[in-house]
């Protein structure tokens, strides 16, 4: 164990192994596994970007991973950062997110700055280490509304349009049918979050908090596409009151994208018959005010085509 790493207890056996820096060339997966021997996905990213001042998701998944622990590594100074998912240092920027039904082990660090960029090493404790190296690159600010051609913005349902003028920009993340959603109460929710690249990995919030696809509410999964985009897809089935509320997909290295849904129960359902309740709202609002204005000129008259 090395020295200076402080809240690590006695009893639990990192067996980490510090291995030598590894420079792009050499950062490879493990290779000629069996069966039953764990490894890792050789198509997670193994070089991510993140904007300074935003949050950087650095991602391994593990096939066949048994009992095993999963450590992060920082390699800059040789310094655990992780074991399982509790995090061993003092800097609350970083986090650990695991999703069982994928194997995935993703090291979440919060506010990147240049010192952040880097090696790090997601280590599996097998005989010998195994271990998945991803460089972090910190790249500068993003840019804001105007970097986008004026016209662009103002098209505001044209995704292809968007998608189109952001490649000569940045990766930005869009959710499809953008706008407020109505879902009835009970069924299911299916939010699709477009990424105009594959070299990202998409997050999904819900109120501010990252969705637990393990909760005990269940029902919720996540299904992912990638070619020269990323398609995540978010499924929650028999949605409830509690399920109301701001949703938002963020990818790694780009604009987080966002809508709100309405689960709603009633005669007013879906975007159709909302639209009819609120012309027929509408049209109330106006007769009334007819009457009113009727009511207002009945001593001096008035016309029989308006009254």
């Amino acid at each position: 164990m090395a020295s200076g790493i402080i809240g690590i207890p006695d009893s639990l056996d990192l067996n980490v192994e510090y291995l030598p820096i590894p420079t792009h060339a050499t950062i490879t997966e493990h290779e000629g596994h069996s069966a039953e021997e764990p490894y890792f996905d050789p198509t997670v990213p193994r070089d991510v970007n993140a904007f300074r001042g935003k949050t950087a998701y650095l991602s391994c998944r593990i096939y066949n991973m048994g009992n095993r622990t999963v450590s992060w590594i920082r390699h800059a100074d040789v310094h655990i950062i992780s074991v399982g998912t509790y995090t061993y240092t003092s800097d609350q920027r970083y986090f650990i997110l695991h999703d069982n039904t994928s194997g995935d082990w993703t090291l979440q660090i919060k506010w990147v700055s240049a010192k952040d960029e880097g090696t790090y090493g997601c280590q599996l404790n097998t005989q010998p280490i195994k271990s998945y190296y991803i460089m972090l690159t910190v790249v500068g600010k993003m840019p804001d509304q105007s970097t986008y051609p004026e016209s662009w913005w103002e098209k505001e349902n044209n995704l292809q349009h968007r998608m189109l003028a952001d490649v000569a920009n940045v990766p930005a993340a869009y959710i499809a049918n953008e706008g407020d959603m109505y879902v009835s109460l009970g069924s299911t929710l299916n939010l699709s979050c477009i990424l105009n690249t594959s070299d990202s990995q998409l997050f999904w919030y819900h109120d501010g908090e990252i969705i637990n696809y393990d909760s005990l509410r269940g029902g919720i999964t996540i299904i992912v596409e990638k070619s020269n985009i990323t398609v995540s897809t978010l499924h929650i089935k028999n949605t409830s009151i509690e399920d109301s509320g701001n949703y938002t997909c963020s990818p790694s290295n780009a604009n987080s994208a966002s809508t709100v849904v309405h689960v709603i129960k009633g005669e007013c359902f879906g975007s159709l018959i909302v639209f009819v309740c609120f012309f027929f709202s509408f049209l109330f609002f106006i007769l009334t005010l007819i009457y009113l204005k009727c009511s207002e000129s009945v001593d001096e008259g008035c016309d029989a085509s308006v009254c």
